[in-house]
């Protein structure tokens, strides 16, 4: 049988999902015929058929992971047409598979767009990365017909180009200098404004661009254009809301308008109800409500009950990254996660990056509980996959580190880093599987892989950090790193110190430079305003033993009472707000707080010693007031700090950096707290210097009144306890 025939019956068997014996008999069948230098003709088009029939082989055997794929077709050697499709890719990639793309690369120059396409998806799917030499004639060819390329035809290519599993260095060898195909087609892409590309298209191009680290503002620009004209209406892939956002959180992307157009896709309002809201300003409300259903008012659309978990999870990821919360979108794609965990179609990485994403969001739903209770059994039966140090994070982000009902969970997840610590203390490796969650969600960091590794490292530590303050030690809770935990910390001190020297803002030297200068004024008053006596200005000062940096901390004097003026301005940040989670965002320190043991009207003290194990969850450790000084810690909080759509809403690494500062800091051990200064209220309200002096007095006579409130309030109880 002639090859061309041949790849014609493999493309039938594999468009028709009948994988099995058939099916590699065939694909043994044209490996037998094909040499390397066999002729092929221009218009010949069977290597690239057979070569897109093995991907499409390699597509089932991925989509049906996990999955319970019917019986048809398949023989009883296999337990699955995933099974039997993954058992021909597994045959067919150690020979036929390069052997086909030999073929091609060397017939490149002749080769058309549609032959071109076909060949960069499959190689891509296939992992046909060895090659180089044949993969660069390939890309040569396909940059110098790409203003021909037909929409899907670009699409198919950067997709294949992006799950290939090429590093930068890899591709620019690959590209060379004359032919930078990846740019080619992005730029082909922006030219044509997405006309004639179908959502589906769409979706492949962002996701593959900005997976191959081509942040191209265009493209994204032209990609919200079409979203917000309606382009994905009537869209029933959750896979094309799925790619298309996680792309963009990817690169940190926003625009308002595409989250517009989300919500009515995963929302469907109920004839009895309103439509669903989602406030801009105010603070989010706690839920009412529990179980697997979504909240009142709102029915899941079709594509959300279709959904698999790693598009849930995307959509999530997204949020997190760009910042946007929307309650009633978290519950809903919560909600189908919780069906898919229970139906046992969910990997476990899904569920750890879905926790992590409201982590960031700083939203903790009743439905996340209910995942994770539904996922524990998979969390121990698929250990070594689970990123442990990730879901023990976001669980301390959310306060559910401590929760009796986690608690079987938070040793389990102890248990997998000290089991697979030999990957888990380093960043997350890479997974080259197309569209996997694992690939998908190995997100660039700034400073590449040292990044990561940081970044985990530290997740680790504030772990042991609040489980110490928790009073959960004893085997079951105590993290084993290699060289021992007190060398773990030291590193992420010292890396945390080095941060700090490089992370002060415009704003915060100005805020620092500020007070400097009001602690000179005479007779503590500053633009009309009377204000407590400053005594100490520090700046980038770390909380031992959390390793959390306060940006100014202030030694303040208590002073006779004064009116504040009427005309004060009241604190900007209220004291309602929800202060919730992590500090791998935090600036670091030069110094940490001084020792209890000084007695200086300067340096009122704040204890350095650690916190001693509590005796129950949720008990904590206080000092003994100074009744003529007193502490305030000054945040100057960034736009990041913040959702994007609810300015009002802290993201969960600054809101458990300033719930741990309070629990250092506040009134209950004769401090002021902590106030915040953000930079869009220094920047865009307060016009001139007075304005932000007038500002700064008045925030700190509030807090002097506060503080000496509380002090006077709490003293008689607070004076008999210990200093630590």
């Amino acid at each position: 049988m002639e090859p061309r025939l041949t790849a014609m019956l493999i493309w039938s068997v594999a468009k028709s999902g009948l994988f099995g014996g058939a099916a590699i008999a065939l694909a043994d069948r044209l490996e037998e015929s094909v040499r390397p230098e066999m002729p092929y003709d221009k218009d010949e088009y069977w290597a690239s058929l057979a070569l897109y029939s093995l991907g499409l082989a390699q597509q089932a055997a991925a989509a049906a992971r996990g999955g319970s794929g019917s019986s048809g077709g398949v023989g009883g050697r296999w337990s699955s047409p995933a099974a039997a499709a993954a058992a021909l890719v597994g045959r067919s990639r150690r020979r036929l598979a390069p052997a086909l793309l030999h073929i091609l690369s060397r017939n490149a120059a002749t080769i058309n767009q549609q032959a071109l396409s076909n060949t960069f998806w499959a190689a891509g799917l296939l992992q046909l990365s060895d090659d180089k030499r044949a993969l660069a004639a390939l890309v040569a060819q396909a940059y110098k017909t790409a203003g021909e390329a037909k929409s899907q035809n670009i699409s198919n290519i950067l997709y294949g180009c992006a799950v290939l599993g090429l590093t930068e260095r890899e591709w620019a060898a690959v590209q060379g200098r004359s032919y930078p195909l990846l740019e080619r087609l992005v730029s082909e892409t922006v030219r044509r404004k997405l006309v004639g590309f179908k959502p589906l298209e769409v979706s492949c191009v962002t996701w593959a661009a900005c997976k191959l680290g081509l942040k191209s503002s265009p493209l994204l620009e032209s990609v919200a254009d079409f979203i917000s004209r309606g382009g994905f209406e009537g869209v029933s892939s959750s896979q094309v809301w799925a790619n298309t956002l996680y792309a963009m959180g990817l690169v940190d992307f926003y625009d308002p308008r595409v989250f517009q157009k989300l919500s009515p896709a995963l929302l469907e309002s109920r004839p009895d109800g309103p439509p669903p809201q989602t406030p801009t300003l105010s603070p989010p409300q706690p839920p009412t409500w529990a179980g697997k259903t979504p909240p009142p008012h709102t029915n899941t659309a079709g594509v959300v009950r279709s959904a698999t978990a790693q598009t849930c999870c995307n959509l999530l990821f997204a949020m997190g990254a760009l910042r946007h919360l929307d309650e009633q979108i978290v519950d809903v794609l919560l909600a189908r996660m919780v069906e898919v965990v229970v139906s046992g179609r969910a990997a476990v990485v899904d569920v750890a990056l879905a926790v992590r994403a409201c982590a960031q969001l700083n939203y903790r739903s009743p439905l996340l509980d209910e995942l994770l209770d539904a996922a524990l059994p998979d969390m121990k039966a698929q250990a070594p996959r689970l990123m442990s140090y990730n879901v023990l994070w976001s669980m301390l982000i959310l306060g559910m580190l401590g929760e009796p009902r986690h608690q079987p969970l938070v040793r389990h997840l102890v248990y997998c880093v000290n089991r697979y610590g030999t990957t888990t203390w380093k960043s997350p490796s890479t997974v080259s599987e197309p569209m996997s969650m694992s690939s998908m969600r190995s997100t660039p960091s700034p400073s590449g892989h040292e990044g990561l590794a940081y970044d985990d490292l530290t997740q680790l530590v504030q772990y042991h950090l609040e489980s110490r303050y928790l009073g959960l030690t004893g085997e079951a809770y105590d993290l084993r790193p290699p060289e021992g935990m007190d060398v773990l910390v030291r590193q992420i001190r010292e890396r945390r110190q080095e941060l700090a020297a490089k992370s002060a803002t415009v704003v915060h030297q100005f805020v620092v430079a500020a007070l400097q200068e009001m602690s000179s004024s005479p007779n503590c008053v500053t633009a009309g305003v009377r204000h407590p006596r400053i005594l100490k200005v520090e700046s980038e000062v770390m909380v031992e033993p959390e390793l959390v940096v306060v940006d100014i901390l202030l030694t303040l004097a208590h002073q006779n009472p004064n009116p504040i003026p009427k005309n004060s301005i009241p604190n900007p940040i209220p004291k309602n707000s929800r202060l919730d989670s992590d500090s791998d965002s935090d600036s670091d320190s030069d110094s940490n707080l001084d020792s209890g043991g000084q007695k200086e009207a300067e340096s009122a003290a704040v204890s350095r010693s650690d916190i001693a194990p509590a005796s129950s969850p949720g008990s904590t450790s206080f000092e003994a007031p100074n009744t003529s000084t007193f502490k305030l810690a000054l945040e100057v909080d960034g736009p990041h700090h913040f959702m994007r759509n609810r300015p009002d809403h802290q993201d969960g690494p600054s809101a458990y950096r300033d719930r741990v500062l309070r629990r250092r800091l506040g009134q209950a051990v004769g401090g002021a707290g902590v106030q915040i200064i953000q930079t869009r209220t220094w920047v865009e309200q307060l016009h001139d210097d007075e304005a932000r002096m007038k500002h700064l007095a008045e925030l700190l006579a509030a807090a002097a009144a506060a503080a000496k409130m509380a002090t006077i309030s709490t003293s008689p109880t607070l004076s008999a306890m210990p200093m630590l």
